[in-house]
């Protein structure tokens, strides 16, 4: 490994670290602010379990990003891949559990996309790279917005269900950020 390298993962690693420190202190102190105003409500256990719930789905986004970061293409592809196995799973779990059709069928296809769509990809293919960049960047958007609903269904906890949409984010922002190695081709008319 060359010295650069090593120094730009040692910076990258003191960025991840900082990064997690800050965003946990910036929650705790607005957390405590909530709980203050909502006095009664939370017992210090609860309060306590809240926090740290909080720091381990920052824990997971964090340290996923800074691995997908050590090797940007293939860590992106992987873990579009990884994703898009774990939808295949969620859809046949929504399906089993009797939750409406459209969900189970939509994780299906796209679980069995998203794999297929980051081995085209990875081969420097552009438009299965920008499918796979719209379907990681939807489900983070959709993934975020319905994690209240799917920790009530799961019976997990709210942050424990938000790293779902996390990982989907860094997912896109990675493949998004390999957007120089796919140029656009002239095309010839025959």
């Amino acid at each position: 490994m060359s010295a650069g390298h090593e120094q730009s993962t040692r910076v990258a690693l003191i960025s991840a670290v900082a990064a997690f420190l800050v965003i946990n202190a910036a929650y705790y102190v607005l957390s405590g602010n909530y709980f203050e105003a909502h006095s009664g409500q939370y017992t210090p256990e609860r309060m306590s379990s809240i926090r740290v719930a909080f720091a381990v789905s920052c824990g997971a986004i964090i340290a996923v990003n800074f691995l997908v970061g050590l090797n940007r293409r293939i860590g992106a592809h992987l873990l579009a891949a990884i994703l898009g196995l774990g939808s295949i799973a969620a859809g046949i779990g929504s399906v089993i559990a009797g939750l409406p059709a459209v969900l189970g069928v939509v994780q299906l296809v796209a679980g069995v996309l998203m794999p297929v769509l980051a081995w085209h990809s990875y081969q420097r293919q552009r438009a299965p790279w920008a499918f796979l960049v719209a379907i990681c960047a939807v489900f983070a958007v959709t993934d975020l917005f319905g994690a209240p609903r799917i920790g009530q269904t799961l019976s997990i906890g709210l942050w424990s269900t938000m790293i779902i949409p996390g990982l989907y984010a860094v997912a896109a922002v990675a493949l998004i950020q390999l957007r120089g190695q796919y140029v656009e081709r002239d095309t010839v008319v025959v």
